[in-house]
């Protein structure tokens, strides 16, 4: 599976809309989410260590609002621990 590929599964538990996300980085990466879905893809610049440049590959939307507020997670979660 090359890297940037990805596949969405859309499913409804108890009147909820489920989305699960498969989607290929350096490792396979899962994200399941009540928010957001896979549209619209985007397209970002990562490093690849193997061909040592820059490269473009496909990005979710989920995917992105993920990584965009992933801080304020952790900060929180820290927060709650203590």
């Amino acid at each position: 599976m090359p890297r940037g590929t990805y596949h969405e599964n859309v499913t409804s538990f108890q009147g909820m809309e489920l989305t699960v996300t498969n989607w290929k980085d350096n490792k396979q990466v899962l994200l399941l989410s009540t928010y957001a879905g896979d549209e619209p893809e985007d397209i970002i610049t990562l490093y690849d260590k193997k061909l040592k440049m820059n490269v473009q590959v496909s990005c979710p939307w989920d995917i992105k609002e993920y990584n965009a507020h992933v801080g304020g997670i952790v900060l929180m979660d820290c927060f709650i621990g203590r």
